[in-house]
């Protein structure tokens, strides 16, 4: 004994008579509904907050939404990109899974594609260095007392602007915490370091210093132009 399939029951428009099928009836809200996602996908977009640019490094902080991406080229001494905020990335087409705040990512000599592939918005550094050059510091990095202006801050990371004018002493103080900083505009600077070692340098614009955490010193300001520093520490 065969099963028969009954058709479906027609549906007559408003004010006609032609029948229509249920599957052929969509209303013009119901197509925007259906559009609506790839219209925002779309238009995702990275929102940008240059914050530095010279012939040494362009740094711009951005801001990730779910699914919005950025395409940086490519600088002659790579790409530099920290995380200021926990959330998952694809990278130049690897999906990296969940990074923590303050996540540090180096690319030599290509352009990189980042995009956010998490649910959450992520925040990023992101700078193209042009020039990169490295000088005896004894470890230090530039001071923030009285002189710093901080630009961002989370659990993991803290970003600073540091500017210390021509004659200015930041006096003796104490880093407890490894950070990276790049020098946006250089001058000339004596630092003096808690075993009482002096070293006079001149920090030229695009240069960028590491240290490592417990480094006290002080740092006076002996040229005739203002030091301009964006320093990164990690908590």
């Amino acid at each position: 004994m065969g099963l028969s399939r009954r058709p479906p029951e027609p549906i007559t428009q408003p004010g006609g008579t032609t029948p229509m099928s249920k599957m052929q009836m969509v209303r013009p809200w119901q197509w925007v509904l259906r559009l609506l996602p790839l219209l925002l996908i779309g238009n995702l977009q990275a929102q940008e907050e240059p914050l530095f640019s010279n012939e040494y490094l362009q740094a711009v902080k951005y801001q990730l939404e779910p699914g919005a991406a950025i395409d940086v080229k490519a600088a002659p001494h790579g790409i530099v990109a920290v995380t200021l905020d926990e959330g998952s990335l694809n990278i130049n087409g690897t999906v990296t899974g969940v990074l923590p705040s303050g996540f540090f990512y180096w690319q030599p000599g290509e352009s990189v594609v980042i995009k956010n592939h998490g649910v959450r918005p992520v925040a990023l550094f992101v700078g193209r260095v042009t020039a990169l050059s490295g000088i005896d510091t004894g470890g230090s990095t530039l001071a923030k007392v009285d002189y710093h202006h901080l630009m961002h801050e989370n659990s993991a990371v803290e970003m600073y602007r540091v500017t210390i004018p021509p004659g200015a002493d930041t006096g003796q103080h104490h880093h407890t915490r490894k950070g990276v900083a790049f020098v946006v505009s250089g001058g000339k600077a004596r630092v003096t370091f808690a075993d009482g070692k002096t070293v006079v340098n001149e920090f030229g614009d695009g240069v960028a210093m590491w240290h490592e955490e417990e480094l006290i010193h002080r740092l006076v300001n002996v040229g005739e132009s203002t030091i301009q520093v964006l320093d990164i520490e990690w908590k």
